[in-house]
């Protein structure tokens, strides 16, 4: 994320995107799951979030 922008690829539908920050760390949400978004130059993959005390805290 620079210049406080997200560049997503692959998906097709945008309206059910939420971006959450959570102890200084940004998550992406899409439908059901939830990814860690990490800053940075490089395009990176999204990073699945498994921790059931993080997505208590998003959901």
């Amino acid at each position: 994320m620079t210049r406080n922008r997200v560049i997503l690829y692959g998906l097709s539908d945008f309206s059910s995107i939420t971006i959450y920050k959570v102890d200084d760390n940004f998550y992406l949400k899409n439908d059901e799951y939830v990814y860690k978004i990490s800053a940075g130059t490089e395009f990176k993959s999204l990073e699945l979030v498994s921790d059931a005390d993080l997505l208590a805290k998003i959901n």
